[in-house]
């Protein structure tokens, strides 16, 4: 089967948007990961609970989402037609999980000490 033009165009589109999502998810779970670990007995617990929810693997974590993603982002490379309705929902999920995650972890950096911004 060859897929048209305007799908092969419409997956591009879509496939570079979910590799930038994750490429973002992907820095800033590292980010949060490397003030964790620079900082380490030193965070008050609330705050380290904090960092672990925003980059752990649990479902509402950075770490959650990149994998969510890098899945979305196989299936669609492996296609050769436009992409679903419910892969482009799939990965705007996740963008807007994404987009809730980083607000929250610029409030959390914000109220961090200057020396510990990664």
């Amino acid at each position: 089967m060859h897929a048209s033009d305007a799908a092969l165009q419409a997956q591009y589109v879509l496939a570079r948007r979910a590799a930038t999502f994750l490429a973002t998810a992907t820095d800033s779970c590292r980010a949060i990961q490397s003030v964790s670990t620079a900082r380490g007995p030193d965070l008050p617990a609330a705050l380290a609970d904090t960092l672990a929810v925003l980059s752990d693997r649990g479902e509402a974590g950075l770490a959650n989402v990149a994998n969510a993603l890098s899945g979305l982002l196989s299936s669609l490379e492996g296609s050769d037609a436009a992409p679903t309705h419910g892969m482009t929902e799939a990965i705007a999920d996740c963008g807007a999980r994404l987009d809730r995650l980083l607000s929250r972890w610029a409030r959390v950096r914000a109220a961090l000490p200057a020396a510990s911004h990664p």
